[in-house]
């Protein structure tokens, strides 16, 4: 009768820490993800406000592209990895250049005649991997997403 109540804890304690360890996972996944998204957001804010880099030419096809925007998106993808236009330490590890995609400006039109609305929409995404604190032991295969959309006003 003594030694019950070690027993009973020894078969209990392994399930108690699995799910303490679990909830600390779930935690991270959500900090990383909000991380991402806040840091996602700096890249098409940026952009929008860059003067001349979108061409906005309604007659043409596609009516938005890129004019000359090369070191801009650069500039964009060094805000949102490391949230300063040079290279540093990511906000998220394993954070790279590769991970995010900026798509040429989308067009937009709403109305018509005087009341008419033409705009270009720069969007950014990101995808990464998941960092989980037991990923040597037990692999976990979560990607993390967010992605980012602003009008285009540096005209």
């Amino acid at each position: 009768m003594q030694g019950t109540a070690m027993v009973e804890f020894a078969i209990v304690v392994w399930l108690l820490v699995v799910l303490v360890l679990g909830f600390v996972e779930i935690g991270r996944a959500l900090y990383q993800h909000n991380t991402l998204h806040e840091a996602l957001a700096v890249g098409p804010r940026y952009l929008a406000r860059v003067p001349d880099i979108v061409t906005l030419d309604s007659g043409a096809s596609p009516p938005c592209s890129w004019n000359g925007a090369s070191s801009a998106l650069t500039d964009a993808k060094n805000l949102v990895i490391y949230g300063q236009l040079g290279v540093g330490t990511p906000v998220l590890e394993g954070f790279e250049p590769a991970d995010i995609t900026i798509s040429n400006p989308a067009y937009y039109a709403e109305g018509s005649g005087t009341t008419s609305i033409e705009a270009c929409v720069i969007h950014v995404a990101a995808d990464i991997n998941f960092n989980s604190l037991f990923g040597g032991l037990i692999p976990i295969p979560v990607t993390l997403n967010a992605d980012a959309e602003e009008r285009y006003i540096g005209q």
